[in-house]
């Protein structure tokens, strides 16, 4: 699919307007990021798809505690009426 469109100032940037077609076809959302990169003297433009991350990968740069204090801390029993 090909179309042409201008290249237009929007405030210090330059902006350009792609059509609804193009933007349905590529499965681009408003206000979605898209990925801008020089290809062999052409811009390209891709859609950025933000993947959730699962719990494993948003843990996986939790270091353990190490600290003796903070350890005891986090073991304690309920003693009264506290609520855990």
């Amino acid at each position: 699919m090909t179309t042409t469109t201008k290249v237009s100032a929007w405030g210090n940037s330059f902006g350009v307007r792609l059509p609804r077609r193009i933007l349905e076809a590529a499965d681009v959302k408003d206000n979605e990021t898209l990925d801008v990169r020089m290809e062999n003297g052409s811009i390209m433009l891709s859609p950025r798809k933000s993947k959730k991350k699962t719990l494993k990968q948003l843990l996986s740069n939790v270091r353990p505690i190490s600290d003796p204090e903070i350890q005891a801390w986090i073991n304690m029993k309920p003693v009264g009426k506290e609520a855990w």
